[in-house]
């Protein structure tokens, strides 16, 4: 088949796009230390500039989100098979940015000030235009596209399709549980580097622990991803456990952060268990709503993860202009990542056995299911491409 010959060239692609384009993110704690440094406000009034870097609403933030949303739906259409592992090597590039980008932006900082600093990473972000160049449409989403010949026709595929995708409880409950670990992660890259510093660390020190969630994480996403490909390992159960951990190691931090050693170890849990998630996303959106929504469910997530990203850190920053310390800011932060591990329970046990995650290891009858996806007419259900191949395959 045609598409196949270019998935090795959509997989380094889609590193680079990951490395490139979406982990200047993961340098916002350390990106709002130097707003700290340079207007010298109140952190709450600085929080807003940070939630406008690291949304995915405004200007770089959006471009981010669409860099990324991008990427991965490549992966997941010429990847539907068993996306587990192409996803984990992608989002892999991710894990490599952050580990070199906060102490990058802390020496841009330090050397050229924090406009420089912005005007350096912006370059960086730019090379992502190569790389997405290489990428090829899928044949599946160009039939997609010739659903739609006007505007009109698109918007009510659109609402069509949100109206179907939010009537399933599983994906309700999934799309809850993205807001919440969200919002939780965002409170820890922007707090974390300021926790790190009042409690002792230098500021180079906290950059280099920012980095050292970066390591662990890269780690984490190919493992997560070769985990979630083996036939007998549940995606979602590696989900639920990695928050359920992060929770209780997130309420254990102002105990843990008062030495060096605490914050390395908290900052390796942060890696592992956050990072390990997002090679997961794709493969647990296909099993609640198939292949044929899956842009449209993916799109859903990252604004809702979006809407999280931008309300933590102003949250945060009210939280903790009422206090002294950053306490209290991380266990409201563990409570909602034990609140994102509940919510994926309950999608667990309101959805249907996937059909995917019976058949996904059998080669012979994934390719027949994507001949049929491309060939076939788009409109048909999902269940019934996987009955034709089914039928062809015996």
């Amino acid at each position: 088949m045609p598409c196949q010959r270019h998935r090795g060239m959509i997989v380094v692609a889609g590193l680079m796009n990951t490395f490139l384009g979406t982990s200047l993110l993961y340098s916002a704690g350390i990106i709002h230390f130097g707003l700290l440094g340079k207007y010298r406000r109140s952190p709450t009034q600085v929080s807003w500039a940070s939630a406008l870097f690291s949304s995915t609403f405004f200007l770089a933030g959006t471009g981010q989100s669409m860099t990324y949303s991008g990427t991965v739906l490549a992966v997941g259409f010429y990847f539907h098979d068993n996306p587990s592992v192409p996803t984990g090597i992608v989002v892999f590039g991710a894990g490599i940015g952050v580990f070199v980008f906060p102490t990058l932006t802390e020496f841009l900082i330090q050397t050229y000030g924090i406009d420089g600093a912005f005007l350096l990473l912006s370059a960086v972000g730019l090379q992502v235009m190569v790389f997405n160049m290489c990428i090829p449409t899928h044949p599946l989403e160009i039939e997609r596209k010739k659903r739609s010949k006007t505007i009109w026709m698109e918007l009510k595929l659109i609402i069509l399709e949100f109206r179907k995708l939010f009537s399933t409880g599983a994906y309700l409950c999934f799309c809850i549980s993205i807001f919440c670990w969200s919002a939780s992660l965002n409170i820890s890259l922007i707090y974390l580097p300021q926790y790190y510093v009042s409690t002792g660390s230098s500021p180079m020190q906290a950059a280099m622990l920012m980095s050292l969630y970066g390591l662990t994480g890269c780690f984490a996403r190919i493992l997560i991803g070769m985990a979630a490909s083996d036939a007998d390992v549940d995606g979602k159960i590696l989900y639920m456990g990695s928050y359920t951990l992060l929770g209780i190691a997130t309420l254990s931090l102002p105990v843990l952060g008062t030495s060096f050693p605490g914050k390395v170890f908290y900052s390796t849990i942060l890696g592992l268990y956050s990072s390990g998630v997002w090679s997961l996303l794709i493969p647990i959106t296909m099993e609640i709503v198939g292949v044929k929504q899956m842009p449209t469910a993916f799109g859903m997530e990252l604004l809702v993860g979006g809407v999280g990203f931008l309300l933590s850190p102003i949250a945060g920053g009210k939280i903790k202009s009422e206090g002294d310390d950053y306490s209290l800011i991380f266990i409201i932060s563990g409570v909602v990542y034990f609140l994102a591990a509940v919510f994926e329970l309950l999608m667990i046990l309101t959805m249907k056995k996937s059909e995917s995650f019976n058949e996904r290891h059998n080669t012979e009858k994934n390719i027949d299911i994507e001949q049929h996806l491309i060939e076939g007419p788009v409109g048909k259900d999902d269940n019934n491409i996987t009955e034709s191949a089914q039928e062809s395959s015996v």
